[in-house]
């Protein structure tokens, strides 16, 4: 599978899981009692904690997609990876066993304290154009959804409270999964005095704003788009 698709199949993984294990239990979407409460039956708590491990490397995997495609430093790929461990840590460590218990609280409060920030360092690595401003909306969502889910929290709605922040990240998910090709972006730091992008010494290279996953990307140096290799 290309990783394009990891972050998808990552979604697809987790809303699976939590369907099936409301259907099979007594839980509701809008009642008092949270996710975590789906480990008191072998059947759920096998289902959402192995879709949480599943879901988790998924994502990891989504993050080499994201850094060949988009403009993305080491510092979102730190926090990026943040959230990652987080639902990874949460799935492996049940919050019904003591030993274990803080674990789980930690990964818990990693994975709802992390998507506002993937979102927000995204957003302001990105280059000014119409896109940005989706970046923006999205980061306005996020932040929103989070503070909704807060307050569902606050009135005792806890599995609405965990839902609303994912769904909004996983927004953020497809928009830069299925982000389509428009053009080409510079590459970065490449940028000349001018102030048209391209080498330091006034060539025109560009790198393509779509990466190829399997052949890597593509160039355009005044003329046809041409492979990387036949540069040489």
């Amino acid at each position: 599978m290309r990783t394009k698709y990891c972050g998808v199949a990552a979604i697809v993984t987790l809303w699976v899981s939590i369907s099936a294990g409301l259907i099979t239990s007594e839980l509701s979407l809008t009642g008092n009692r949270g996710l975590g409460h789906l480990v008191a039956d072998p059947v759920t708590d096998l289902l959402y904690s192995g879709s949480l491990v599943v879901s988790s490397l998924f994502l990891a995997a989504f993050l080499s997609y994201v850094r060949r495609r988009y403009h993305s430093s080491s510092t979102f790929a730190f926090i990026y990876f943040i959230a990652v461990i987080g639902r990874f840590v949460t799935g492996v460590f049940p919050m019904d066993e003591p030993s274990v218990a803080t674990l789980h609280t930690i990964g818990t409060f990693a994975v709802v304290a992390s998507p506002p920030m993937v979102v927000l360092a995204f957003y302001l690595e990105q280059l000014p154009g119409p896109w940005r401003k989706v970046y923006g909306l999205l980061v306005a969502t996020q932040i929103t959804a989070s503070v909704a889910g807060l307050m569902l929290a606050l009135a005792d709605r806890p599995i609405l409270a965990q839902v609303v922040p994912v769904v909004s990240f996983q927004l953020w998910i497809l928009v830069v999964t299925f982000k389509p090709y428009r053009g080409v972006e510079p590459l970065p730091g490449q940028v000349g005095s001018s102030g048209r992008a391209g080498l330091a010494d006034g060539g025109a290279r560009w790198q393509s704003g779509d990466l190829d996953d399997e052949t890597g990307p593509l160039i355009e140096a005044r003329g046809p788009r041409v492979r990387p290799s036949s540069l040489r």
